[in-house]
Formats: structure tokens, C-alpha cells, sequence
């Protein structure tokens, strides 16, 4: 009984430290959202949208491919989880990862897939990583959380918060009919794979430049909390030497600076600082 009333109250007070945190909801497209801990930077790169954001928890990354109509035409309702089976297969390699999990999520009534896996060790890099893709509107969604923290608990609640935000808007220009989620079948058409494995490995590579920018923000983050501490302890430091640089007069109680010998005021004579 212990046991539980301990494990509620550390989940309602990791619930809080999460949810209690500003997020910052970032439009990625014209027709979806994300919310990021922190402020993101974006890369624009042929054609592929990044964002990355970092904080002391993990590292955040949206990458955005948009098919061109040939490609999209390639695609029917059919084969997306064919195309999700090739990319999937496409990440784990390029990584050259294990993959740990996979299951079917439902985004707003549309199919997506998420992922565990682990990498192998790298001395500025987490091991362990998760990934969520949906297809929407002629967009593949790539949605990467790397986690520092060592709390398992802790990492699933930004990681859910993360994932969780991602939305979009559903109207006349979304070109994906709404489905339910269906399961993913493992005997996926051949080149809606293909085609698959080959967006996986390229973004791949995307979310590693966009990382490589998360590691230049976390040292920056760190970088500034470490001046802000010390710009503190120099105040700290100044104010104690100020408070020493003067001596009050015993008899009107004048501040006088500590090397005079009478008081500016009253001429009364000052003891001597050491």
C-alpha cells in the first residue's frame, strides 16, 4: 500500500514538473502544430523542414518531407503502412540500431507508427531514441525524442507531452481521407517500401544535422547558466566589498568610507578597519 501512495506521488510530481513548464506551441506546416520546451531553430534544407529544440531533458526533433504529386499518386490508402514499414526499416539501419518496440498510434484518426530503438554508444549522443511518424496531406512527420535523463518515468512524460502535441487541422485542402487505425501488414507491397526505406535513411541524416545544432544550443544553455551563476556570485562579491568599503560613524551614524579617519559629518573620530 506503501508502495503505490509512493509511486502516485512521485508520478503526480513528475505530472507537474512537465506540465508546468511553458511549452511553446510551434506551427511546422501551414495545417499542424507541436509545442517544444523550448524555443526551436529551423533548417531549410531541399526541400526537408527541421525544427530542433534542446533543454537539459532531451533533444527534440521535427522534420517535415513534403512528396511531390507523382510520389503521392505512388502512395494509395493501401500501402501507407507499407511505406511506414520501409522507413522504419530505413531508419534502424542507417543508425545502425536495434529496434527495441513498435506499435500503431492513431494521430486525430489518422494511421502513424512509433518506434523504440537503440543506437550504438556515442560519447554526446543518447543510445536510446524514439520516433513517431504519420503521413498526411502529401507530408511524412518525422517526430524524434532522445532523452538524457536517466528517470524512466520522467523521459515518458515529456516524451508523451511531445508527442502528444502534435495536431492538425482537418479541412477541404487535407488530401488524406480520415481512417481508422489499421494494422500494419508485414507483407508490404514492394515499392511503396522501397520508396519507404529510402525517405527512412534520408531522414536519417536529417535529424542527425538537426542534432548536430541541438548539441551547439545545449552547450550554449549551459554556457549561459553557468554565466548567470557567475554573474550572480560577482554581485554577491560586490556587495560584500562595498559593504566593507564603508564604516558607520558611531556618534551621527553617517556612512563614511572605510580609509577616513574622521567622520565627513561630525568629525568624530573612526576606528580603524583592518
Amino acid at each position: 500500500m506503501n508502495m503505490n501512495i509512493k509511486w502516485i506521488t512521485a508520478l503526480l510530481f513528475i505530472t507537474n514538473i512537465v506540465f508546468g513548464q511553458d511549452w511553446i506551441t510551434t506551427e511546422v506546416t501551414s495545417f499542424a502544430t507541436i509545442d517544444f520546451p523550448a524555443k526551436s531553430e529551423v533548417i531549410e534544407n531541399n526541400g526537408e523542414t527541421i525544427f530542433n529544440a534542446t533543454d537539459e531533458n532531451a533533444y527534440y526533433v521535427v522534420s517535415i518531407r513534403k512528396l511531390t504529386d507523382q510520389q503521392h499518386l505512388q502512395i494509395g490508402k493501401d500501402q501507407i503502412s507499407n511505406l511506414y514499414e520501409g522507413m522504419l526499416r530505413g531508419v534502424v539501419n542507417a543508425a545502425n540500431a536495434e529496434l527495441i518496440s513498435k506499435k500503431n498510434v492513431d494521430v486525430q484518426g489518422i494511421l502513424g507508427v512509433e518506434i523504440e530503438y537503440s543506437a550504438p554508444p556515442h560519447p554526446e549522443l543518447p543510445s536510446q531514441r524514439f520516433k513517431r511518424i504519420v503521413y498526411i496531406n502529401q507530408h511524412i512527420f518525422s517526430i524524434d525524442f532522445w532523452p538524457f535523463a536517466a528517470q524512466q518515468e520522467l523521459s515518458n512524460a515529456y516524451k508523451t507531452q511531445f508527442f502528444e502535441s502534435f495536431s492538425f487541422r482537418l479541412d477541404q485542402n487535407i488530401k488524406n481521407e480520415v481512417e481508422t487505425t489499421e494494422k500494419i501488414d508485414d507483407s508490404a507491397n514492394s515499392s511503396a517500401e522501397d520508396f519507404g526505406y529510402l525517405i527512412g535513411q534520408i531522414l536519417f541524416f536529417l535529424v542527425f544535422l538537426g542534432l548536430l545544432i541541438g548539441i551547439i544550443l545545449l552547450i550554449r544553455f549551459f554556457i549561459r547558466k553557468n554565466k548567470n551563476i557567475s554573474q550572480g556570485d560577482d554581485i554577491k562579491q560586490e556587495q560584500i566589498v562595498n559593504k566593507i568599503e564603508k564604516i558607520e560613524c558611531s556618534e551621527c551614524k553617517a556612512e563614511n568610507n572605510a580609509d577616513s579617519k574622521y567622520c565627513t559629518r561630525c568629525g568624530f573620530e573612526l576606528p580603524k578597519t583592518q
